[in-house]
């Protein structure tokens, strides 16, 4: 028996099914051989619970039905063409409580049939050869017809879904592959509508699901529903839900959705049937890593930041662009440094790969971390861990999700301000005597010749200070305010030479007020050499240099916040006429 439903006219649904009707001949007709040829009738359908629902009207025609005596039945075709169809019997109510009682039933059910029914035959007499057209009225039919229901539409399974794009007034619309499994051998319906459906998830409304013209046949039947993920957002419960669903999905987590509520788009007759449907699908989750690679790169690792470059993959069927990253990284357990940023305008097409734009990274190690991580300078790349939440844009509707991913492949280079360099990987000797980030960044290089260029930034940079490694020349610009803050030059005495008398002789015991940067806090500095040329100015004009030696008996530290800085005619420390700029250096002990 095929139902099938016209938008047009919800509750006189059509029918299509060969009916073969069994007859008991009545004795005063035992003679006769009656061969049938038409039929007509109208008969009351009442459901397994008894009541009334429905009403079959069989046409009246003479040459579709078939059947005699002989066998003792009639074929009777019901044909759309022929308009035989269904009708409410009483209530609207009763007659959708019939499809529904069709549709959620496991196994056979019964209908009752019962009425009057018209019938042509023509009858011929045992031996004779004479025959008359009868007319049969009235006969009277009470009969039970047993059909398989649909199960609830239970073995039901969905594929892997397809994101096809979103806008703000849809949300996210997905395609989904959906098989439906139909237990019945004699029922089959056909809607002519959208079977439309809730998606729920932790128990709220995330979106919905709509396969388009559902129609049951016996066997599999396969469909491509659309999905919608578009939760109420004055729902914080559905908003809530949404994002574990997103982030579940995304991050490759097979989790379980409620479809409910169903309802018929523009069919108020299945609207009950549908309703009375609810399954739970595992839906498959992606399986793609949305991140391919990274890199970070230090310019200056002494102030912390650092440039991040992520090598992002969009697995889906329409371009996503990505508007915010706020990301945590950590490389064997210890924080690296976070990610707190805008990139509007980061678009990843469709089933393809793009760079993101310049990410500063802030840098948040404690000293065993920089060791770890300083001797993975210049090596393969390293596992990084991210966990990061990302918002994301499909094609106008905005959404945020958690994503976690395990072992990125990351590359790390160390650099200076202006050109970029990737250190060769250190020792672990080098690093064992680590004390701070200072230290490190520059023992991790053994020699000059493992980078190209890696020096301070030619001259004097304000707010900025040049921390070399003396045995390499390596050099990395520091931010730190200025070192010095005092000079008390005790007895400054001067000492002419005629033979020379614009570089006058210099003699004084002088001490350098020092204000250790706060990058350098953790150390203890021990000086023991310097040169500088010192600009000395009188009544705002540059009048003279102070030249002082590079020797090696200058004392002082840290814990002092002092230098004790001796100027010697012996070592040809001296005045001359200005050069206006000046600076000043120090060497220390790093313990």
């Amino acid at each position: 028996m095929q139902l099938i439903f016209d938008p047009s006219d919800p509750w006189n649904p059509k029918i299509n099914s060969s009916t073969t009707v069994q007859l008991q001949i009545p004795a005063a007709f035992s003679q006769l051989s009656m061969q049938f040829t038409g039929a007509g009738t109208s008969l009351t359908i009442a459901g397994p619970d008894g009541v009334s629902a429905a009403v079959l009207t069989v046409a009246d025609y003479s040459t579709a039905a078939s059947g005699s005596s002989a066998t003792s039945q009639v074929i009777l075709p019901l044909l759309p063409s022929h308009g035989d169809h269904l009708s409410v019997a009483t209530t609207q109510s009763a007659f959708a409580n019939f499809f529904t009682q069709a549709t959620t039933t496991s196994g056979d059910f019964k209908l009752t049939m019962s009425g009057y029914a018209d019938t042509e035959a023509v009858a011929t007499q045992s031996g004779s050869s004479d025959s008359v057209d009868l007319c049969l009225k009235y006969v009277s039919l009470s009969a039970s017809v047993t059909l398989t229901g649909l199960g609830g539409l239970q073995d039901a399974s969905i594929s892997k879904p397809s994101v096809l794009g979103g806008s703000s007034s849809t949300g996210i619309q997905l395609s989904i592959p959906l098989t439906i499994k139909s237990p019945s051998s004699n029922l089959l319906l056909v809607s002519n509508t959208d079977a439309e459906f809730d998606m729920q998830y932790q128990g709220s409304t995330v979106g919905t699901i709509v396969v388009p013209s559902l129609s049951i046949s016996p066997g599999t039947n396969s469909y491509t529903a659309t999905g919608y993920v578009n939760p109420d957002t004055t729902n914080s419960g559905a908003v809530s839900a949404t994002r574990a669903l997103l982030t579940a999905f995304t991050g490759g987590t097979t989790v379980q959705v409620s479809v409910t509520n169903g309802r018929a788009s523009n069919m108020a007759s299945l609207d009950a049937a549908f309703n009375a449907v609810t399954l739970t699908q595992s839906l498959p989750p992606n399986t793609t890593p949305l991140i391919v690679s990274a890199s970070f790169t230090f310019p200056n690792i002494l102030t912390l930041k650092a440039t991040a470059n992520l090598v992002a993959q969009n697995p889906f069927a329409a371009d996503v662009s990505i508007t915010q990253v706020t990301s945590t990284l950590t490389y064997n357990g210890m924080t690296v440094g976070t990610v707190d940023q805008d990139v509007s305008g980061f678009t990843i097409p469709a089933n393809g790969q793009a760079t993101s734009p310049d990410l500063t990274l802030s840098v948040d190690l404690d000293l065993s971390a920089i060791e770890l991580l300083l001797s993975e300078l210049g090596g393969g790349p390293i596992g990084v861990d991210t966990v990061s939440s990302l918002t994301i844009d499909f094609g106008g509707y905005s959404t945020t999700i958690d994503y976690t991913q395990a072992k990125v492949p990351t590359t790390l280079s160390l650099t200076r301000i202006d050109a970029t360099t990737t250190m060769k990987r250190p020792s672990r000797s080098h690093l064992s005597a680590i004390g701070s980030l200072a230290v490190a960044a520059l023992a991790a290089v053994a020699s000059p010749a493992s980078v190209a260029a890696l020096y301070c930034t030619e001259g004097v940079v304000s707010g900025s200070l040049c921390l070399t490694n003396c045995a390499t020349g390596i050099g990395i610009d520091v931010e730190a305010p200025q070192l010095i803050t005092g000079i008390d030059v005790g007895q400054f005495q001067v000492i002419f030479d005629p033979s020379d008398p614009w570089h006058p002789k210099v003699h004084s015991t002088t001490t350098v007020q020092l204000t250790l940067p706060d990058n350098f806090k953790q150390l203890d500095l021990s000086f023991f050499g310097a040169g500088a040329n010192l600009t000395i100015w009188a009544e705002g004009l540059p009048v003279a240099t102070l030249g002082v030696a590079d020797y090696r008996n200058v004392t002082g530290s840290s814990a002092s916040s002092s230098v004790v800085l001796p100027l010697s005619p012996e070592a040809g420390d001296h005045l001359s006429p200005s050069s206006v700029t000046g600076y000043a250096g120090f060497e220390a002990f790093f313990e």
